[in-house]
Parts: C-alpha cells; structure tokens; sequence
C-alpha cells in the first residue's frame, strides 16, 4: 500500500507532457489553446513579450499568437520561440510508434 501511494505522488508530482512537438506551434493558433491547456505557458507568454497576458483575466478565445504579438508590438519569432522551447521539455519520455 505504501509503494501505491508513493508511485501515486511521484506520478503526480511529474509535470504534464506536452502530446506535440514543437511543429505544433504556429502563429494562428489560439493563445487560449495554449494558456487553457498548460497554466505555466502564461508566464512563457508574458516574458516573451505579450505582456497584455499579465492585465487580461479571461484569454479570448480565438486571439491568435500572431494577433497578440502584433497588438503587444511583439517580436513573433520569440514568442514562437519561446514556446517551442516550453513545450520541448515537456514531451513525453517515451513513445510508441502507432
């Protein structure tokens, strides 16, 4: 039972992977996809320059990456950049070939 629940809070514990690979990031995805599905991508988002984030309660969703970049007069590449490199730690350990 101790090995259940100490499997149970290292399982927990692990942050959530990322089920795409940096392909998966393009300027006319929604930012309320990535925000809504990984918390953390907020802060990556801030600080890389959509600094509207930090002011903004609810995300609307259907602003673009490409759309909050320009209204934040943001460099598009870092944000995209920033991202990829967010969601590249985030791919899962191992992966089975479908």
């Amino acid at each position: 039972m101790c090995l259940f629940v100490v499997n149970l809070g290292l399982t927990m514990a692990q942050r959530i992977p990322a089920w795409f690979g940096p392909s998966g990031i393009a300027p006319q995805m929604p930012v309320y996809f990535y925000v809504a599905s990984f918390p953390k991508a907020r802060r990556v988002l801030q600080d890389a320059g959509l600094i509207t984030l930090a002011y903004a309660r609810e995300i609307p969703h259907t602003l673009t990456l490409a759309e909050a970049a320009a209204a934040d007069r943001a460099d598009l590449d870092r944000v995209l950049g920033a991202l990829q490199d967010f969601f590249a730690h985030r791919r899962p350990r191992r992966q089975r070939n479908i």
